[in-house]
């Protein structure tokens, strides 16, 4: 067997990265400095027609993840239609989907983010973002919110 051993001697340090590798590390440290230490989870629903609002109390300052998912009904064929996913009365996200034909109920799903909120009673909501959206008994809202907790 054959060994090959290299004695040149190792390259030069190369210094110029050293402020590169300090900024990383300083992300990194800030990190886990502002790490979240508490994480909530909560799910709920609603029957429609819409809209209807969900009061949901959120028991720290946090970053939150929503997830939705509802069905509606067009009355129009051939038509992107669309719902917003509003929180506190602003829009966190929308939902778009084609109808090939109308009176056909669909279901949307979509997770947004809603970063920096304080505690306290909050509304989710959602509303129709075009013409034609149309729901009714039959349609159902399911959501899911995650709370991380921010440090300040």
């Amino acid at each position: 067997m054959a060994v090959n051993i290299d004695l040149k001697a190792p390259p030069a340090f190369d210094k110029s990265i050293v402020p590169v590798m300090s900024l990383n590390f300083s992300r990194i440290r800030d990190a886990f400095l502002h790490a979240s230490t508490q994480v909530s989870f909560i799910t709920g629903g609603s029957t429609g027609p819409w809209p209807v609002t969900a009061n949901i109390l959120v028991p720290y300052k946090c970053d939150i993840i929503v997830w939705s998912s509802i069905t509606y009904w067009s009355s129009v064929a051939g038509a992107f239609i669309a719902m917003n996913l509003n929180w506190d009365g602003g829009n966190i996200g929308f939902l778009e989907q084609y109808f090939n034909e109308a009176n056909s109920h669909k279901q949307l799903s979509g997770v947004f983010e809603v970063r920096g909120v304080n505690p306290g009673n909050h509304t989710l909501q959602p509303a129709a973002a075009t013409g034609g959206v149309q729901s009714d008994a039959n349609d159902r809202w399911r959501y899911g919110l995650l709370f991380l907790e921010v440090m300040t």
